[in-house]
Protein backbone atom coordinates (compact mmCIF):
# COMPACT_ATOMS: atom_id res chain seq x y z
CA UNK A 1 0.00 0.00 0.00
CA UNK A 2 2.83 2.34 0.87
CA UNK A 3 4.47 1.69 -2.53
CA UNK A 4 1.24 2.52 -4.42
CA UNK A 5 0.83 5.77 -2.47
CA UNK A 6 4.47 6.73 -3.08
CA UNK A 7 4.20 6.03 -6.83
CA UNK A 8 0.97 8.03 -7.05
CA UNK A 9 2.59 10.90 -5.15
CA UNK A 10 5.61 10.89 -7.49
CA UNK A 11 3.30 10.96 -10.54
CA UNK A 12 1.31 13.88 -9.14
CA UNK A 13 4.47 15.80 -8.27
CA UNK A 14 5.93 15.10 -11.73
CA UNK A 15 2.72 16.32 -13.36
CA UNK A 16 2.68 19.49 -11.23
CA UNK A 17 6.35 20.12 -12.03
CA UNK A 18 5.64 19.91 -15.78
CA UNK A 19 2.71 22.32 -15.46
CA UNK A 20 4.81 24.82 -13.51
CA UNK A 21 7.80 24.44 -15.84
CA UNK A 22 5.79 25.09 -19.01
CA UNK A 23 3.36 27.68 -17.67
CA UNK A 24 5.85 30.49 -18.36
CA UNK A 25 6.47 29.40 -21.94
CA UNK A 26 4.42 30.68 -24.82
CA UNK A 27 4.22 27.52 -26.89
CA UNK A 28 1.80 29.02 -29.39
CA UNK A 29 3.23 31.61 -31.76
CA UNK A 30 -0.04 33.19 -32.89
CA UNK A 31 1.49 36.60 -33.68
CA UNK A 32 4.30 35.24 -35.85
CA UNK A 33 2.22 35.57 -39.00
CA UNK A 34 0.28 38.73 -38.11
CA UNK A 35 1.48 42.23 -38.81
CA UNK A 36 0.21 45.64 -39.86
CA UNK A 37 2.28 47.46 -42.47
CA UNK A 38 2.07 50.64 -44.56
CA UNK A 39 1.57 50.18 -48.30
CA UNK A 40 1.88 52.13 -51.53
CA UNK A 41 -0.98 54.42 -52.55
CA UNK A 42 -1.54 54.17 -56.31
CA UNK A 43 -4.48 56.54 -56.93
CA UNK A 44 -6.61 59.22 -55.27
CA UNK A 45 -9.93 60.14 -56.90
CA UNK A 46 -12.77 62.37 -55.80
CA UNK A 47 -14.04 65.93 -55.62
CA UNK A 48 -11.72 68.94 -55.37
CA UNK A 49 -14.18 71.29 -53.67
CA UNK A 50 -16.38 71.11 -50.59
CA UNK A 51 -18.42 73.33 -48.31
CA UNK A 52 -17.55 73.86 -44.66
CA UNK A 53 -18.68 70.82 -42.61
CA UNK A 54 -19.52 68.87 -45.79
CA UNK A 55 -18.17 65.32 -45.76
CA UNK A 56 -16.71 64.24 -49.09
CA UNK A 57 -15.47 60.80 -50.06
CA UNK A 58 -12.21 60.14 -51.89
CA UNK A 59 -11.46 56.73 -53.36
CA UNK A 60 -7.96 55.62 -52.45
CA UNK A 61 -6.27 52.91 -54.51
CA UNK A 62 -3.42 50.99 -52.88
CA UNK A 63 -1.19 47.97 -53.48
CA UNK A 64 -1.62 44.91 -51.26
CA UNK A 65 1.41 42.62 -51.38
CA UNK A 66 -0.21 39.21 -50.79
CA UNK A 67 -3.50 37.35 -50.56
CA UNK A 68 -3.35 37.57 -46.74
CA UNK A 69 -3.59 41.38 -46.78
CA UNK A 70 -6.70 43.36 -45.90
CA UNK A 71 -7.34 47.04 -45.21
CA UNK A 72 -6.73 48.08 -41.61
CA UNK A 73 -6.85 51.87 -41.38
CA UNK A 74 -5.70 55.25 -42.60
CA UNK A 75 -2.87 56.66 -40.49
CA UNK A 76 -3.26 60.47 -40.34
CA UNK A 77 -0.27 62.63 -39.47
CA UNK A 78 0.79 66.16 -40.35
CA UNK A 79 -1.38 69.23 -39.85
CA UNK A 80 -5.09 69.95 -40.24
CA UNK A 81 -4.59 71.75 -43.56
CA UNK A 82 -1.82 69.46 -44.84
CA UNK A 83 -2.43 65.96 -43.49
CA UNK A 84 -0.14 63.09 -44.47
CA UNK A 85 -2.15 59.91 -44.93
CA UNK A 86 -0.68 56.41 -45.00
CA UNK A 87 -2.70 53.28 -45.81
CA UNK A 88 -2.16 50.49 -43.28
CA UNK A 89 -2.78 46.85 -44.20
CA UNK A 90 -3.22 43.85 -41.87
CA UNK A 91 -1.39 40.75 -43.07
CA UNK A 92 -2.72 37.64 -41.33
CA UNK A 93 -1.31 34.26 -42.29
CA UNK A 94 1.92 32.42 -43.02
CA UNK A 95 0.98 30.66 -46.26
CA UNK A 96 -0.07 33.49 -48.55
CA UNK A 97 -0.09 33.86 -52.29
CA UNK A 98 2.61 36.49 -52.92
CA UNK A 99 0.72 37.95 -55.88
CA UNK A 100 0.08 41.66 -55.29
CA UNK A 101 -3.24 43.33 -56.07
CA UNK A 102 -4.65 46.83 -56.27
CA UNK A 103 -7.55 47.48 -53.89
CA UNK A 104 -9.48 50.60 -52.96
CA UNK A 105 -11.05 52.07 -49.86
CA UNK A 106 -13.15 55.21 -49.30
CA UNK A 107 -11.50 58.02 -47.34
CA UNK A 108 -13.81 60.53 -45.65
CA UNK A 109 -12.75 64.17 -45.44
CA UNK A 110 -14.56 67.03 -43.69
CA UNK A 111 -13.19 70.50 -43.01
CA UNK A 112 -14.61 72.76 -40.32
CA UNK A 113 -13.14 75.97 -41.77
CA UNK A 114 -12.71 77.53 -45.19
CA UNK A 115 -9.34 77.24 -46.87
CA UNK A 116 -7.14 75.19 -49.14
CA UNK A 117 -6.36 71.71 -47.86
CA UNK A 118 -3.51 69.72 -49.37
CA UNK A 119 -3.90 66.03 -48.56
CA UNK A 120 -0.71 63.99 -49.06
CA UNK A 121 -1.07 60.24 -49.57
CA UNK A 122 2.14 58.26 -49.08
CA UNK A 123 3.31 56.57 -52.28
CA UNK A 124 6.05 54.40 -50.82
CA UNK A 125 4.49 53.12 -47.64
CA UNK A 126 5.27 55.89 -45.18
CA UNK A 127 9.06 55.78 -45.53
CA UNK A 128 10.97 58.77 -44.17
CA UNK A 129 11.87 59.76 -47.73
CA UNK A 130 8.32 59.20 -48.93
CA UNK A 131 6.88 60.79 -52.01
CA UNK A 132 3.20 61.58 -52.21
CA UNK A 133 0.11 61.75 -54.35
CA UNK A 134 -1.42 65.09 -53.42
CA UNK A 135 -5.09 66.02 -53.52
CA UNK A 136 -5.95 69.68 -53.13
CA UNK A 137 -9.43 70.45 -51.82
CA UNK A 138 -10.78 73.96 -51.67
CA UNK A 139 -13.32 74.45 -48.88
CA UNK A 140 -15.63 77.46 -49.04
Amino acid sequence: MKTVTTKLGIKILSFLFLIIAFSGCDISDDNKCKQTLPVEVTAVNGPTTAAVNEEITLTIGFKVLSSCGSFSSFLNEGTATAPIITVMIDYDGCSCDKKSSIQSQPYKFKATATGTYILKFSVNGGNAESSFITKTIIVS
